[in-house]
């Protein structure tokens, strides 16, 4: 996995108005960013490898979940701790790095994703 460069990543606009995708600028500047880093990001690939389930949280805030073909039905995620631990240490870094404030979802340990306003 390579580290996001130091590029802008204004794909987005700076307001909060939802695209026609229905996505919010936080939302679409966390998937530019997490993609660059080299994280599937696309839901249309999430069944075949696993991958990043990016949407919106309560608040305005993004949840980023790590999904693989454990958390499919039948899949063994008690196996993936580890992995689901690196992903997400993984995740922080690049994300707080870029200025965003990242927190662990009490209940699912999903992250959530706020815009610190810079």
């Amino acid at each position: 996995m390579r580290e996001a460069d130091d590029t802008t990543d204004l794909a987005a606009t700076r307001h909060d108005e939802p695209d026609v995708t229905c996505q919010t600028a936080l939302e679409r500047r966390v998937r530019v960013i997490l993609g660059r880093a080299g994280f599937v990001v696309d839901p249309a690939d999430l069944a075949v490898d696993g991958g990043l389930q990016v949407h919106r949280a309560a608040g305005g805030d993004v949840l980023v979940s790590w999904i693989s073909t454990a958390n499919l039905p039948n899949g063994d995620i008690t196996r993936y701790a580890g992995i689901r631990e690196a992903i997400h240490l993984a995740l922080t870094t690049i994300l707080r790095r870029r200025g965003f404030t990242v927190a662990a979802d009490p209940d699912t340990g999903d992250l959530i994703i706020g815009d610190s306003g810079g």
